[in-house]
């Protein structure tokens, strides 16, 4: 037997998180602070995904250069940089 109670709590939890979502995409303030996050962090060579609940997801990937040259003398690697 389905608890007509806990479906309809479910129903209800959707469409107020359908409702919030919708909501926090069109508030003023989000806006502005989420378009300079995302501006800053393009700007830099990050990825942006922006969740449908106004969650943003920034993924940023470092490159990290060292050179390093062989000495004969010591056998063996030597970090340059």
């Amino acid at each position: 037997m389905i608890d007509k109670t806990t479906t309809t709590d479910k129903n209800v939890t959707t469409q107020t998180q359908e409702a919030d979502d919708t909501e926090i995409l069109t508030n003023v303030e989000y806006i502005c602070k989420s378009t300079k996050l995302i501006s800053d962090s393009l700007r830099n060579g990050c990825d942006i995904a922006q969740l449908p609940n106004g969650d943003v997801v920034v993924t940023e990937t470092k490159v990290v250069h060292m050179h390093y040259v062989w000495n004969k003398e010591k056998g063996k690697m030597i970090r340059l940089s």
